[in-house]
């Protein structure tokens, strides 16, 4: 359509959803804005506005969907007295956007935007305006991220009969590093690609062991539980 613009096509993995930016009149929440169009028996739906959770007044662009679940993103709408683009991320889970948190640690004085990370999670792109170039004109370059990422483990021991928590609990792990015990719950960071066994030592309770393991499995919290 002459009138409005259409771009920065982002994919599900599934290659069902299509994210994207446009500029059109009327459906918009701002000047430029993310839409969404789900592509149902081989035809693509009409595009959504994803709303005011996501979009401002301003603009959101750069849409980038991370392991199908993680909606990354560039605005300039969100900072009070600040024009230039920001990186932001949003979680999706059952059909609706967490509220965006800015990524503080890649985000500079300038613009910020086009972040994709590889699925192994360790390394990322990003494009930016920051300074650091040999050239006298600060223009926008690609940049490398490397991400250091953790597991932590929340381990719990339910009582076989009554499936409630188990207080007071103590739990050996088979590489001698000791969890923490907060609220009947074991907790602890785990490192990556790595096999755990976690024994339960607890007085009036035979002994349980689970084989925990961070193999195969994205950064973040793991809840494991023992009977």
């Amino acid at each position: 359509n002459p009138t409005y613009s259409v771009g920065h096509p982002a994919i599900s993995s599934s290659g069902d959803t299509l994210f994207f930016v446009s500029n059109i009149p009327n459906l918009g929440k701002g000047k430029i804005d993310i839409y969404m169009s789900i592509r149902k028996n081989g035809k693509w739906g009409e595009m959504e506005n994803l709303g005011s959770k996501i979009n401002t007044d301003k603009d959101e662009m750069f849409p980038y969907l991370f392991k199908n679940d993680v909606l990354i993103f560039a605005s300039n709408g969100r900072e009070s007295g600040k024009d230039d683009l920001d990186l932001y991320y949003s979680c999706l889970s059952n059909g609706s956007f967490s509220e965006p948190q800015r990524m503080d640690e890649l985000n500079s004085d300038t613009d910020d935007f086009g972040l994709v990370i590889h699925e192994n999670e360790e390394v990322g792109y990003l494009t930016s305006g920051r300074a650091g170039t040999s050239s006298e004109i600060r223009e926008d370059d690609i940049y490398k991220v490397e991400f250091i990422g953790r597991y932590d483990l929340e381990l719990t021991v339910l009582d076989k009969k009554t499936m409630e928590p188990v207080p007071n609990i103590a739990v050996k792990f088979d590489d001698n590093v000791e969890g923490v015990l907060e609220a009947s719950v074991i907790k602890r960071t785990l490192q990556k690609n790595s096999n755990y066994v976690a024994t339960t030592e607890i007085y009036g309770y035979m002994s349980a062991s689970k084989k925990i393991t961070t193999i195969g499995k994205p950064f973040g919290t793991i809840k494991e539980t023992i009977l």
